[in-house]
Formats: structure tokens, sequence, C-alpha cells
């Protein structure tokens, strides 16, 4: 048995630092990956520590400590946290050299052996590790061992390998609960230094992958295919959710209301018990529900919904391979908006077609609508998304390029990098900064029954 170290790295592309930003910002959910496989190693009688940097500040003597007091140290990574993670790893070793760790998550998905060749750490993991982590741990130091785990990459002395092999998991109900109690001491719920959901919250996911394929999305790439819990499962976690004192539940789905039969199911057991929770939806399309099916979800304690919508150009929403309209858009935001949903809208300037026109409708149509909080982002080529496979067939993008902002002098659009961040910055201002949008907020502080959410309806507004 083993003492394990997970470590979940800042996310906001920072290198390692006692991070002012962080203290400021707050953290969203906790890292479920890491619970995930904390409570397979915890089943087979190790001892397990999780740390989270997305909620608490870099401290090296008390990074110091966990090394020296753990045997092992798992690490997830995902492309924006390779700065933090690079200057984690030096640290770590810079503490003990010797020190053995393994490295997750969806940079190493993509980045197959390439992630040995660029962190000096022992194993990578290729998919999904609940059924092998364990063999992981227990063959750390034994090469022997390690040769007949699936799906990793590691290394022989100087040699780097790569066992081949698929570890995907086709029945999600077979994986155990997440080790939830690891990550208590955290507080989570936070957007922008806001508080935004009350009480004790955690996450949930009820799903892996998506069944869309949109252009400029690596998921495709990170899973396959579309695999989602049964009804039952997911009825069974929140139980146990609910009997652990949470009152707010993140559901970090890519996509959670695909099977509307499902949903259904999940919807009327919370509302036939009564749990008096919260339910954050962090992904869904506009075209995946009607009415009844958002009356349903108000009444379960569905409280913000987070909508893909990109654009405001049809063209530019075909280019993406979207498969929605703008009259979808339109009709469903309206929607969630009379139905008191907390909605969320989250664009991208920056595709290959795109003229300042587009950007100019882009705007024109997200002021349109009656969104709480909405995001404009430069679109990035991100490894294994259909975008990144394209150029990279091209010689645009270089294969071991991981993200790739669109620019002009890369071929890679119309507008510098520099002359996107401008629009991002423009967009945010036009869209917040207008009467229509302050009145609006200004009258949803006053309707919305919740407390918290009046207090952090007041706290944006003052923002």
């Amino acid at each position: 048995m083993a003492n394990v170290l997970l470590i979940y790295p800042q996310q906001i592309g920072m290198k390692l630092s006692p991070s002012t930003f962080l203290k400021k910002m707050g953290a969203y959910s906790p890292p479920l990956g890491l619970l995930y496989l904390a409570r397979v190693l915890e089943r087979s009688g190790n001892t397990v520590e999780i740390v989270d940097y997305n909620a608490e500040q870099f401290n090296k003597s008390e990074l110091e400590r966990k090394v020296i007091s753990n045997d092992l140290i798992g690490i997830s990574v995902t492309t924006q946290s390779l700065e933090f993670t690079s200057d984690l790893i030096q640290t770590i070793k810079e503490i003990n050299q010797h020190k053995p760790i393994i490295l997750g998550g969806s940079h190493c998905i993509l980045n197959k052996e390439k992630t040995l060749h660029d962190f000096d750490v022992e194993v990578s993991v290729l998919g999904e590790a609940e059924y092998i982590i364990d063999d992981i741990v227990q063959g750390i130091y034994n090469e022997e061992k390690l040769s007949n785990i699936p799906n990793i990459v590691y290394r022989n002395g100087e040699k780097i390998v790569v066992n081949p092999g698929n570890t995907q998991i086709n029945n999600l109900d077979d994986i155990s609960f997440p080790a939830r109690h690891l990550v208590e001491k955290y507080d989570y719920g936070y957007v922008n230094d806001v508080k935004l959901f009350r009480g004790k919250t955690t996450a949930i996911c009820t799903s892996r992958g998506c069944p869309f394929h949109c252009n400029f999305c690596s998921v495709v790439s990170l899973f396959p295919g579309y695999y989602q819990r049964s009804a039952e499962n997911v009825m069974a976690e929140i139980n146990e959710i609910v009997n652990d004192g949470y009152k707010t539940v993140i559901i970090v789905d890519d996509n959670f209301m695909v099977d509307t039969k499902r949903l259904i199911k999940i919807l009327e057991h919370i509302i036939r018990h009564d749990f008096d929770l919260n339910l954050i939806v962090n992904g869904a399309r506009v075209d995946s529900g009607d009415e009844e099916i958002f009356k349903l979800m108000k009444k379960a304690g569905v409280k913000y919904i987070s909508f893909g919508i990109e654009s405001g150009n049809q063209d530019v929403l075909d280019y993406y391979n979207k498969k929605i309209t703008l009259k979808q858009v339109e009709k469903t935001v309206k929607l969630c908006h009379k139905l008191g949903f907390i909605t969320a809208g989250n664009f991208i300037f920056g595709a290959k077609i795109e003229t300042k026109k587009h950007f100019e409708n882009t705007i024109k149509f997200a002021k349109s609508l009656p969104l709480d909080v909405a995001s404009f982002l430069s679109l990035g080529y991100i490894i294994g998304s259909p975008l990144w496979k394209e150029e990279v067939e091209k010689g645009t993008i270089s294969p071991n390029e991981t993200m790739v902002l669109a620019d002009k002098r890369r071929g890679l659009g119309e507008f510098s990098i520099d002359e996107l961040e401008e629009y991002c910055v423009k967009a945010n201002k036009r869209f917040y900064k207008n009467i229509p949008y302050f009145y609006r907020q200004f009258k949803n502080i006053f309707m919305r029954d919740d407390l918290s959410y009046k207090l952090a309806g007041i706290k944006m507004l003052l923002n």
C-alpha cells in the first residue's frame, strides 16, 4: 500500500507562484477526475491526499512537506495548466529527484509519448485510468509490471516505452462515486470573485464525450464515443451528495441534455424527494429542450445554464459545424430568461471566414439576447480538434503545437492575435456596459427569491 498525493494544477495559464489572482477569483468546481481515481486507490487500501491549486495558493514549504510524506505523486494535466505543471514538476524534482510522478488528463491523452519527452516524469496515462491506476501505483518501481499495463507511456532507463491498448470505460455505471471527502477543506462555487452558489458546492459528471462534432472542439479525440450513466446510477449519486450536506451541484457534462428520457427521470427524482438543490448546468445546446423540459428543470432546482452560442452569424455557425440556427438561440435564451434561469452564452472570434462585420453582428446579437453572462474569446486551434487536424495536414500548424490562437500571420484567419484580443475586450465592454443590460440585472436582483443570488447579482453589477 502507498501514500499517494494527487495534484490539480492552476488552470489559468499562469506559471507557478503564490497567486493573488487565484485568491481574488476563488475556485469554481472540484477536480472530479482526481476524485474518481482517489476512490479507487482508497478502496485498495492506499492513503490519498488531494491538493487543488485552483482552490488554494501555492506554498513551496507546504508542498515540500507533502512530497516528503507521500510515496508518489499524480498530476492531472490540461493544456491550460502547462506552464504551472512544468514549474510544479521541476519544484518536486528539486525537493526529491527520485520521487515518482504519474501524469494523466487531457493533455497526456492528446499528446501521447510526447508528454514524457516534455516532462521529467515516470509514467503518463493515455486514457481513462480508473481500471489501471491500482496497477500503475503497484508497478511504479517495477518495469516488468509496467510493461503489462495497457495505454500508458513509461520510462525504462533512458528509453521511453509506449504500451498500446484501450482502457475506455463503456459502462460508466461500473465506476465508484468520487471521493468528495478529500476536498471538503475547499470552498467551491466562485465565478469572478463572486460566490454565486449558496452552501456547500460540488460537481457531478453524468456522461463522457459528446455526440456532436463541433470543429473547434477536441472532446471527440478525448472520448471517441458518447457514454452516459443510467438515470438510476446518477440518482444514487445525487442521494449520496444530498446526504453529505451539499446544497449546490455543478453538472460538468459537455452536454447534459442529450437524452431527454434520462433527463426527465433524474429531474423527477429530485423533485419527488424535494432535495432543495441548486443545480448548475455547465454545458447545454440551444436545441436540446422544449418549454416543458425547461419548466421541469426549473422545478428541480436548476438555477444556471451555460450555452455554447459561438457566433451571431449563421455562416460562422455552419463553419463550426454547430448544427444550430440563430432562431433557435434566440428562442431558447428568451424562454430560459422568461422562466427565471441565470443564462450564460459563450462566443468565439476568429474563424477563417470572419470579417469585422461578422464580429459586429456577433456583438449586436449577444446584446439582443437576455443573457446574464457573456464571454467572448479568441478562437484556439486545440490539439485533436478537427480544425487543428486540418491545419496540421496543411503544414500550417506543427503536430507538436498543442494550442495555437487564430492569427493572420500564420494563415489562420483575417486578424492578428492582438486584433482579436481587442475585439474580445470591446465585445465584453459593449455587452456589459449598456443600459438595457444594467436595467435587466437590477430588475433580476429583486425578482430572484434566493438571497445568495441577490447578493451575487449586486456584487456582479458593482464589479
